[in-house]
């Protein structure tokens, strides 16, 4: 009996991995892979954490942008976005010289990516006061959030706790809801002895099933070197006990519907019809519940990654959008 339940939790250790998703292969990818290697980025310390992070945009741009990454992820997923982003804002300008510009800035969390991974609380207040550190140390009185899963999560409470620094949010398939996580993986993130056999047990290999197989409609989105960049970090010893804490205190943290009507800012929320993540269902919840969502993508064809998947479409509302605050007074720098 012993037997059986150790072979149990094991195999309901890779649940959060191995689940698969049939994804077209029809259409062709529209541009080069991001290379997070050669790709611009910034190093600054908070709360004497090393933190990388990916600097996409002006320096001096009228509007920043802080692209925060989901569960087992890192700021390299930000770059196929923040290229789009940049030419939607470089073709405004051309246009229109009055028109904004725009810097994406992408950390790795802590815990993730090329950032260190300090034995740390990882709770979503403490992502907080990381967030918090990095706009000081970007010298910003207010930023656009722009959260993405887990990251959509922790861009809800950091506005929760800081909605005067805010100026918007984009929320790219946010977590934060109980209803989102579909049955089984809602099932073992309530057993932490899945966590911590699903943590010790991640590969390379399963990390990269899991996001062909769920994260993506397209595997063909499934950019290599993006991936290999988040599993260094993971797979080091450091790695893994920071996504172990990660999924226990962050991902798997209480429901925030009953908190959405506390969000006034201006919110633009974007979803993949094919989540196989995060239930496209679960949009209706932050349709209805925040005050001020004043627009809403939802993405045909596409999966948990709107922001690599459909990167132009969604660049070119995420741009729409923030130009459209600032043309109407709502949004100052």
């Amino acid at each position: 009996m012993a037997t059986l339940r150790l072979r149990l939790t094991l195999a309901a250790a890779a649940v959060l991995l191995v689940s698969c998703a049939t994804a077209p292969r029809g259409s062709p990818l529209p541009e080069a892979p991001p290379d997070p290697a050669s790709a611009p980025a910034l190093r600054v310390e908070v709360d004497g954490i090393p933190i990388h992070a990916f600097d996409q945009g002006p320096e001096d741009a009228d509007i920043l942008v802080l692209g925060v990454h989901g569960w087992g992820a890192s700021g390299a997923e930000g770059l196929a976005f923040g290229r789009a982003l940049g030419r939607e804002a470089v073709s405004a300008e051309a246009a229109d010289s009055r028109a904004p510009t725009v810097r994406l800035v992408s950390p790795d969390l802590p815990g993730s990516g090329a950032s260190g991974k300090p034995e740390a609380p990882y709770t979503p207040e403490w992502f907080v006061a990381i967030l918090d550190g990095l706009r000081e140390a970007l010298r910003r009185d207010r930023v656009v959030l722009a959260g993405h899963s887990l990251g959509g999560r922790l861009a809800l409470e950091y506005t929760l706790a800081h909605p005067e620094r805010v100026e918007a949010l984009i929320l790219l398939a946010p977590a934060g809801l109980s209803d989102s996580f579909y049955p089984l993986d809602r099932w073992a993130l309530g057993r932490d002895s899945i966590i911590r056999a699903g943590t010790r047990l991640t590969t390379e290999r399963l990390y990269m099933r899991f996001y062909r197989k769920r994260v993506v409609r397209d595997p063909r989105y499934a950019y290599p070197d993006v991936a290999a960049w988040a599993v260094a970090g993971l797979l080091t010893p450091e790695g893994r006990s920071a996504l172990r804490e990660v999924t226990r205190h962050a991902l798997a943290a209480p429901d925030l519907t009953d908190r959405l009507d506390e969000i006034e800012v201006p919110v633009l929320l974007v979803w993949g019809r094919d989540d196989e993540v995060l239930r496209f269902e679960s949009s209706a919840a932050y349709r209805e519940l925040l005050p001020d969502l004043r627009g809403f993508l939802a993405l045909e064809d596409c999966g948990h990654h709107p922001q690599t998947e459909r990167s132009a479409r969604t660049a070119r509302a995420a741009y729409e959008f923030l130009a459209g605050l600032r043309a109407a007074g709502t949004s100052p720098p």
